[in-house]
């Protein structure tokens, strides 16, 4: 067993002289006491007269004994002095009287003064009986003391004990054989540490070292302690030295409280406190702690300074209205940080960031208490996916109704576009026959013999030919035929390329060819650019099929394009001029580039990081979400592993290169 190093003992300190009160009418008795005190090492505490002037002077700097002669002046005489000095002030008396009848000694006696001496007294005797009442009061307070101690240790509602400088038990109280369920006896055969876990065990000497070494006198900590059964309990242990007059330590007052309840419960609550961390951490739930009454932020997480885009230095203290929360209709909200009517659960709203950029979010806001004062936790997530993917089904849902649209208009235009295609393909072919006949006939009556004979006949036939205008009905005619038959052509094209374009395939990714849905789009979109430009197109006839999501690759192309006409309307607007669209598609190495370019107004500098923004829009209210960019990088980037790059400049224009992988993605293609 390890065993403490010693300590040195302390020099005793000086001990101050006692100070005595002198009760005495007679003021040469009284200087003759006063003198022999000195003499004897005492500190005389003043003279008094009568009773009421040594109660006075007691009350204001109480001496630690009272010398005092049973006659003097006033309503009370030595006697009943004494009795109240005692019971009141507990200070020791000694009685002082010339006088030796019974009836004095005996009231004298009743009131129990620790000494009576008789005029006049001995030095030696006066000396005695002082020592002697001091000795005994300072008995009496010692046992008084003893008893208020041993009082409070068996009576302790914690653990207590004295503990040797080399760690044995001196003595335990019942409480704390209780906490650890051993017997007084059990423990007087035990060292502290016999009962203190091992991991615990160098903490716990290192403090009683210092203890012992006087490095420090009071030493608190928590430690593990190991009861009888063999179960582990949590105790707030405080160690205090007690020292004796020469400063040796001869034991260590341990004071132990079981704090296993308190320590399990704020064990739980980091827990709960680090899941409650790691859950928002994972739902990646920006958190604002707002100050209900003047709505300024107290605190925020990391999730919620990348949200806003500002550090938690910046955001605390500034107001929550300030941080430019909008509606879902993107009007400013001013008041939404006031919530007096109760919670708010699940609201969808937009941010607006300090860059521009807007970002859709949910707020749920919940009145609590933080370091006991009433505070909003405001709960914000960032739902720019889910919008992101709500768009996308909401595409596929319009793509699926346009579809089913396409499909009975196709049916329905398809059989009566069948019959006028085939009756002009069958009068194209009669005309023919007709024409043959007719040339033949005109040739017969162009023969002079058949001129003469027919006469009078062959005139009408002439004038009839001439009212005709048999020349031209011959040249136009076939020309009718053929613009017709073109025209129910390109009707069929049209529902064939609409029919495509909404239903190109399932969810998964097909060979595609993309020159082929470029002039399908062109030709679904010709009535958003036919009156503001012209359309030209380079495409690449080498060019392989790609594997991407056909529907979304045609929404792509469409919302490009439909950008593209817009802007080209800006600048022709109210003018006959007209723009130009140019579209291209080349393969670069792996992957397949579509380039869409315009003569429109171009795009300033300050938008071109958030073109591609959810809700961020340049154009007039009610022409653009300004979802439509978006929805393009989310199906380039997200969807197919591509990139979209933009040039633009002002004035001049603006081209989009949009470049996809040829296998669906860039993993895929560097597999093959």
């Amino acid at each position: 067993m390890y065993t403490f190093p010693p300590v040195p003992p302390r020099p005793a300190e000086g001990m101050a002289p006692k100070r005595v009160l002198i009760v005495e009418d007679d003021p040469v008795s009284a200087q003759v006491m006063a003198k022999r005190l000195d003499l004897l090492g005492f500190l005389s505490a003043g003279i008094a007269q009568d009773a009421d002037r040594a109660l006075a002077m007691i009350q204001e700097h109480p001496p630690d004994l009272v010398l005092q002669d049973i006659r003097i002046p006033g309503d009370m005489d030595g006697i009943d002095l004494c009795d109240v000095i005692q019971r009141r002030h507990r200070i020791p008396v000694i009685l002082v009287t010339a006088f030796t009848q019974e009836e004095i000694t005996t009231r004298a006696a009743a009131v129990n003064p620790y000494g009576l001496l008789y005029k006049p007294v001995d030095f030696s005797q006066l000396r005695v009986a002082m020592e002697t009442a001091l000795r005994k009061r300072a008995e009496e307070d010692l046992q008084e003391s003893s008893e208020r101690f041993r009082s409070t240790f068996e009576q302790a509602a914690v653990g207590m004990c004295h503990v040797l400088p080399d760690g044995r038990f001196l003595r335990v109280n019942e409480q704390l054989c209780r906490l650890l369920g051993y017997s007084r006896q059990e423990l007087a055969e035990c060292a502290i540490r016999d009962v203190t876990f091992q991991d615990d065990q160098e903490m716990a000497d290192d403090a009683m070292r210092n203890i012992l070494l006087g490095h420090t006198e009071t030493h608190t900590l928590e430690k593990r302690l190991r009861r009888k059964d063999g179960t582990m309990v949590w105790g707030l242990v405080t160690l205090s030295p007690a020292r004796e007059a020469s400063g040796n330590i001869p034991y260590i007052i341990v004071v132990i409280q079981d704090v296993t309840h308190s320590h399990r419960a704020a064990e739980e609550l980091r827990e709960s406190e680090e899941t409650l961390r790691k859950i928002l951490h994972g739902i990646r739930a920006a958190i604002f702690i707002i100050d209900p009454a003047t709505t300024c932020i107290l605190d925020a997480n990391a999730i919620a300074e990348d949200l806003i885009g500002l550090p938690k230095d910046a955001l605390r203290g500034a107001s929550c209205c300030t941080l430019g929360w909008q509606d879902k209709r993107g009007q400013p909200m001013s008041d939404n940080c006031r919530f007096s009517d109760g919670a708010l659960i699940d609201v969808e709203m937009r941010l607006k960031k300090p860059d521009g950029r807007i970002v859709p979010v949910i707020k749920t806001v919940i009145p609590g208490m933080r370091r006991g004062v009433s505070v909003y936790y405001e709960i914000v997530f960032d739902i720019t996916e889910r919008k992101a993917l709500e768009r996308r089904l909401s595409i596929a849902q319009k793509l699926e109704s346009v579809g089913e649209l396409a499909a009975g208009v196709a049916h329905e235009i398809n059989t009566p576009i069948q019959y006028i295609g085939d009756n002009l393909h069958y009068l194209q072919s009669a005309y023919a026959d007709l024409r043959r006949v007719l040339d033949a006939a005109l040739a017969a009556l162009a023969l002079p013999t058949v001129r003469h004979a027919a006469g009078e006949a062959l005139r009408d036939v002439d004038r009839a030919r001439t009212d005709a205008d048999l020349d031209f009905l011959t040249e136009e005619v076939p020309k009718s035929l053929e613009q017709s038959l073109e025209g129910v052509e390109r009707v069929a094209s049209i529902v064939r390329a609409m029919k495509k374009f909404s239903h190109p395939g399932g969810e998964e990714k097909t060979a595609v060819d993309i020159n082929k849905a470029v002039e399908n789009t062109v030709l679904v979109a010709r009535n958003e650019w036919k009156y503001v430009a012209d359309v030209d197109t380079d495409l690449d006839p080498e060019l392989p099929t790609v594997h991407c999501l056909p529907g979304d690759f045609n929404q792509v192309i469409l919302n490009v394009l439909i950008n593209a006409a817009h802007a080209i309307g800006d600048v022709v607007r109210d003018t006959p001029a007209k723009g130009r669209i140019t579209i291209t598609t080349r393969r670069e190495g792996d992957m397949v580039r579509l380039s869409i370019s315009d003569t429109g107004t171009g795009i300033p500098e300050g938008h071109r990081e958030k073109i591609f923004d959810p809700f961020f829009t340049t154009k007039e209210v009610g022409r653009g979400t300004g979802q439509g960019l978006a929805i393009v990088h989310d199906i380039v980037v997200e969807k197919h592993d591509g990139t979209i790059d933009v040039e633009s400049e002002v004035g001049r224009g603006t081209t989009v290169h949009i470049r996809i992988p040829l296998g669906g993605d860039r993993k895929t293609e560097g597999q093959r």
